[in-house]
């Protein structure tokens, strides 16, 4: 296996976090062996054989086989990700990006992250015995950062821009020789995170939804949701990859505005806090999962973002703003007929109330 740079083109090894030249890192040169019979059992590590972690020994705190009711008030199933140990889908990523630091011999691993990231690298880092230091804005939430610290990691709060928070970890990382174990630079995160299209495969009877619904900031969930049901499908496990739509903080919405030419006017949506990225490393990634598909991309404004939110915890969905984005993007598209109300469709409910 090796390593591509998504911006530069130049090979890697495995063990690189990021290139010199700062674009994000693709896996080249593995073949992920996807048959139904990892389907037995549960959790996330039945589907080892799809993951390039050959020998590594698996970091486990119960990760993976959240659950998809369907609510029939709301006419589609919900992807229950908050129900993860650290509340969210990010102990997908978590697990297998830092069972592959562990595997490559890293010593101590650094995260930026507004919040959930950085609670779960925090949390798995804290299973395998690593030092973690999480940098972070210095607007991001106090409950957030409770979680981080008491994980046993070490918060640094960078004032400024957003893309600053990402030097300064770049820069401590190359000062104390740490690995970089960003959700989104190296490939493992996005590995993990396919495992939800595995499971969503699985509980639809392996046949794909019509569509999959989902919040974007980085682009992790929708990535790694194109990337698993490809794998899928390649496989003959299900016949098609589902529509995949992405729900956007207004104000932050770069796929909304490559897809459409602009964002809409109005006032930032900062409660959704989790979505604040104006320039993700993976933008053409995100822009190809959604549109490959034959999906779109919406700017959900703060007033949709508490209505769809108040919708959810009536349902006794204990989500956060962030995740109530996707469910007001679902209705949005609904509105405008892209996805019809006698489809399959499920909304991942990515991060809990906090």
């Amino acid at each position: 296996m090796r390593l591509r740079c998504r911006a530069c083109g130049k090979d890697h090894p495995e063990a690189q976090d990021i290139c010199a030249c700062g674009g994000p890192l693709d896996l080249e040169g593995f073949a992920p062996a996807v048959h139904r019979e990892m389907f037995a059992g549960r959790g996330l590590w039945r589907f080892l054989p799809a993951l390039p972690l050959a020998g590594a020994e698996p970091l486990r705190l119960g990760e993976g086989s959240t659950p998809m009711p369907r609510v029939a008030s709301l006419g589609a199933w919900y992807k229950c990700e908050y129900l993860q140990t650290t509340g969210s889908f990010k102990d997908r990523g978590a697990a297998v990006l830092v069972t592959k630091a562990k595997q490559l011999g890293a010593q101590r691993v650094v995260e930026d992250s507004s919040g959930n990231a950085g609670a779960a690298i925090a949390a798995y880092a804290a299973a395998g015995r690593l030092p973690a230091d999480i940098f972070v804005p210095e607007w991001a939430t106090e409950p957030k950062m409770r979680a981080v610290q008491a994980l046993g990691a070490t918060v640094h709060k960078i004032p400024g821009p957003r893309r600053g928070v990402t030097e300064a970890a770049i820069r401590f990382c190359r000062e104390q020789r740490a690995y970089f174990a960003s959700h989104v630079f190296p490939p493992w995160f996005i590995q993990g995170t396919k495992t939800a299209a595995y499971e969503i495969a699985e509980d639809c009877g392996f046949q794909a939804p019509d569509a999959v619904v989902a919040p974007g900031a980085m682009g992790t969930i929708v990535i790694g949701l194109h990337k698993g049901f490809e794998e899928l499908r390649r496989a003959g496990l299900v016949a098609h990859v589902p529509r995949l739509y992405l729900g956007q903080a207004q104000g932050f919405a770069p796929v909304v505005q490559t897809l459409h030419g602009a964002q809409p006017p109005g006032e930032e949506n900062r409660i959704a806090d989790g979505l604040l990225i104006a320039e993700p490393p993976r933008l053409r990634q995100m822009v190809d999962a959604v549109k490959g598909t034959g999906g779109d991309a919406a700017a959900i404004d703060k007033g949709h973002t508490e209505r769809a939110l108040a919708g959810l915890h009536r349902q006794g969905l204990l989500v956060e703003p962030s995740s109530a984005v996707a469910h007001a993007a679902l209705e949005r598209f609904r509105e405008e007929g892209a996805i019809r109300k006698d489809e399959r469709v499920v909304v991942m409910l990515s991060g809990r109330f906090k």
